[in-house]
C-alpha cells in the first residue's frame, strides 16, 4: 500500500474503527458513503461538504453533512445509520425502523426533507430505488446553502476511506492490528 500523505483525521478514523470493532458493518457503511459521494460529485474539501469521524463515544460517528443537514451518520447507541430522504418517506418504508422529517432551516421556504434510521445497511445498498431517492434528497441540499458552518470539523480521511479502497485497507489494517 502506497499512501504517501495520510489525510487529516487519519488517526481519529483509526480510533473510531478500532473502538467500533466491526469491520463488516464499517465496510458496508463506507460503501454506502461512497455511493452517496459518487452521486453528489463534490470533491473532498468542497465548502458545503463535511465528513467527520466524531469521537469514539459520540452519539453520531462517521457523519457526512451538506450545508446544515446530515446526509449520512451512524447512530452508535441505536446501531443504526441515519439517512436523508425525500419528504414522502416520512410516512414509512420497510427498510427504515424510524422515520421523520427535518425542521425547516431559518429562512427556508422549501419543504424540509425526511430522514430514516436503519440497521439494514446492505438492504439500502441493494435497493436501487432507495439509493436513487437518497441521492436525490442529498443533491437537493446543494442548493440550500453555499457552505457548511461545520467546515472546521471536516476530516478528509473519512471521505478518502469511502472513495479509495487502498486507503480503506490501510485504515482497517492499522485499526485492527495495532494497540489503540
Amino acid at each position: 500500500m502506497n499512501i504517501p500523505n495520510l489525510p487529516e483525521g487519519h488517526h481519529d478514523l483509526i480510533r473510531i474503527v478500532h473502538h467500533w470493532g466491526d469491520q463488516s458493518t464499517i465496510d458496508t457503511y463506507l460503501d454506502l458513503l461512497s455511493v452517496l459521494l459518487e452521486g453528489l460529485d463534490l470533491p473532498n474539501g468542497h465548502p458545503q461538504l463535511v465528513t467527520n469521524t466524531g469521537k469514539p463515544k459520540s452519539v453520531y460517528v462517521l457523519a457526512t453533512t451538506l450545508g446544515m443537514r446530515y446526509l449520512l451518520a451512524f447512530h452508535r447507541r441505536q446501531e443504526m445509520a441515519f439517512l436523508i430522504l425525500p419528504r414522502g418517506y416520512e410516512h414509512g418504508h420497510p427498510l427504515f425502523e424510524s422515520m421523520g422529517h427535518f425542521d425547516a432551516l431559518r429562512g427556508e421556504r422549501d419543504v424540509p426533507p425526511a430522514y430514516g434510521l436503519t440497521r439494514n445497511l446492505r438492504g439500502v445498498l441493494e435497493n436501487e430505488q432507495v439509493v436513487k431517492d437518497w441521492k436525490a434528497a442529498a443533491r437537493a441540499e446543494i442548493n440550500r446553502q453555499s457552505q457548511s458552518t461545520f467546515k472546521r470539523h471536516h476530516k478528509p480521511a473519512l471521505y478518502e476511506a469511502a472513495r479509495n479502497s487502498e486507503y480503506r485497507e490501510l485504515v482497517f489494517y492499522q485499526a485492527f492490528n495495532s494497540e489503540n
